[in-house]
């Protein structure tokens, strides 16, 4: 009787014993993948400095920018981007399929750059939903 609920449940065992390890080799490749970056320390004057994070979430895919609700370009994780921008207050905004961040107005001027991190907001067990419970705050930017 032991011998057949142990069977009945091996699969799962096996499945879930596969998940964990996956976990693991995924976890080591992005740490590895952090030691690794370079970060980018120019900061250009008059332009928008956009620094994405390493988190596990959306490690393969990239960001669009978008400023004043036109499409400027991408960002990939772990990438620096500098855009330059005419002077005066403008919106960035950031999305990834129909997911997108928080809209932020900055000023730009000519003297100074302005710096904006971003990356995913859930990278635990929200990530599994909540891009379907808040499209709107899947991505920070701040």
């Amino acid at each position: 009787m032991v011998y057949d609920i142990f069977l009945a449940w091996l699969p799962l065992i096996l499945l879930l014993i596969v998940w964990f390890l996956l976990g693991q080799f995924a976890s080591k490749r992005i740490k590895k993948f952090q030691d690794e970056v370079v970060w980018d320390e120019s900061r250009p004057k008059g332009a928008l400095t956009l620094i994405r994070e390493i988190k596990g979430t959306d490690l393969l895919r990239k960001y669009k920018i978008f400023v004043d609700d036109k499409f400027q370009d991408e960002i990939s994780t772990g990438e620096t981007k500098h855009i330059i921008l005419q002077p005066g207050l403008h919106k960035v905004c950031l999305k990834i399929d129909w997911c997108s961040s928080n809209v932020v107005e900055i000023g730009i001027d000519e003297l100074e750059n302005n710096e904006l991190h971003c990356g995913a907001n859930y990278n635990n067990w929200k990530c599994t939903f909540m891009w379907l419970l808040k499209p709107k705050n899947w991505i920070y930017l701040k």
